[in-house]
């Protein structure tokens, strides 16, 4: 509340402020990748836990501080010396910015085709993951299993085919799987 003195009596003004959030707007990168340069990737809010401030959140993806989009998914297309981030706002315009790792070594030609992905066979039920595949085209697997949220539900390297006990409730749960240098990420919806 404001108070205005002058010469002739007392003014009164009252202006209503901000809705005013109970914690500091605060975000994550839930994946700890690079993402490979010149390789067009799809980006989403998703892979980030965002928390705090007031709701709801705006969305700016920034390549040297140009804005590329402002929506919640899109595809990004890295490049070699620039500079990538994710700039959240909350309602009452406090912002957070979070850099996007490109990796400046890797170009798309380094990555696969993912042919060697078209030999390997998962499968996610609430009780079981079962990871299929070829020994001798394959000799190791990096898997990693994670919940909407980006919390690791297990990392682990395998080397045969195998099923692994989980005890999943319903819910969205991405499959990250690596062997060498190429990455391939599936999405399971469990009832």
């Amino acid at each position: 509340m404001f108070i205005v003195l002058n010469s002739y009596g007392q003014t009164v003004i009252k202006m209503t402020l901000p809705e005013q959030a109970e914690t500091h707007i605060e975000g994550y990168t839930l994946f700890e990748d690079a993402l490979p340069n010149n390789m067009p990737t799809a980006i989403s809010i998703y892979g980030y836990d965002i928390r705090g401030g007031t709701t709801p959140y705006s969305y700016k993806w920034l390549k040297d501080n140009e804005v590329l989009s402002t929506e919640q998914s899109f595809i990004l297309y890295p490049e070699i010396g620039k500079t990538y981030s994710l700039l959240i706002s909350d309602k009452n315009n406090c912002n957070i910015s979070i850099p996007i790792a490109i990796d400046q070594n890797k170009s798309s030609s380094s990555y696969g085709d993912n042919s060697t992905f078209d030999e390997i066979n998962t499968y996610l039920t609430k009780e079981m993951l079962t990871v299929k595949f070829d020994e001798k085209a394959v000799s190791c697997l990096c898997i990693s299993l994670y919940d909407m949220n980006g919390l690791s539900i297990f990392k682990n390297e395998i080397y045969s085919s195998t099923n692994i006990p989980v005890n999943l409730h319903p819910g969205v749960y991405f499959l990250y799987i690596r062997k060498d240098n190429e990455h391939k990420v599936m999405k399971y919806i469990i009832h």
